[in-house]
């Protein structure tokens, strides 16, 4: 699962953005999901900067004004509240513009290329962000239903985007709009915890 969902994310190209400035000296590491920030029972598998001959080899091309990014992806032996893995990632370009040209050159391609086999779904305006949007994919793998929910927002110089994949039937909608929400409080914005959020349940 997770290589499976690594591909999803680099085959939809929909790496997205955050909802404030990002500093001048702050890492984008510090802009993504950190393991306290997810359900208990997943680990983080993956914690890596995100350059541009990272995007070339995924997506064949870098879009104008990238600056930096950075991906976390967080997985679970046994799914938790049925998630069996996360994926949170942010691109940071050089102006806004950059950063919401970059995002809808996104959208275009997640509709019009999507990942083989698989189905993409584009669901209501998600909670977080400007030009924020949700897909669901829905596919198999090892003969298994797999369902992974996409949650993308953008504002200022900043893309971000959350994935979260489980067993069909069993992960939420809901779970991935909770991260996202957290990331976007807790990460980007910087603000106090959200007390409403719901991970699990």
């Amino acid at each position: 699962m997770t290589r499976r969902l690594r591909v999803l994310v680099a085959a939809t190209a929909l790496a997205a953005g955050a909802g404030v400035a990002v500093a001048a000296g702050v890492s984008p590491r510090s802009l993504v999901l950190q393991p306290a920030d997810v359900p208990a029972g997943l680990v983080r598998t993956v914690d890596r900067h995100i350059g541009a001959a990272e995007l070339v080899q995924e997506q064949g091309s870098v879009r104008p004004g990238f600056v930096t990014g950075w991906e976390a992806q967080f997985a679970a032996s046994k799914p938790a509240g049925g998630i069996v893995e996360i994926t949170s990632r942010v691109s940071v370009y050089k102006t806004s513009d950059a950063a919401r040209a970059s995002l809808l050159w996104s959208y275009r391609r997640a509709l019009a290329k999507p990942p083989a086999g698989w189905t993409v779904t584009r669901l209501d305006v998600a909670p977080v962000g400007g030009l924020a949007r949700m897909y669901a994919l829905h596919g198999h793998t090892g003969g298994k239903a797999l369902t992974v929910y996409a949650v993308i927002w953008q504002s200022a110089k900043v893309k971000a985007s959350v994935f979260v994949g489980g067993a069909t039937g069993s992960v939420r909608l809901s779970q991935a709009k909770a991260l996202a929400a957290r990331q976007q409080a807790l990460r980007i914005s910087g603000s106090a915890p959200v007390a409403s959020l719901t991970l699990k349940g």
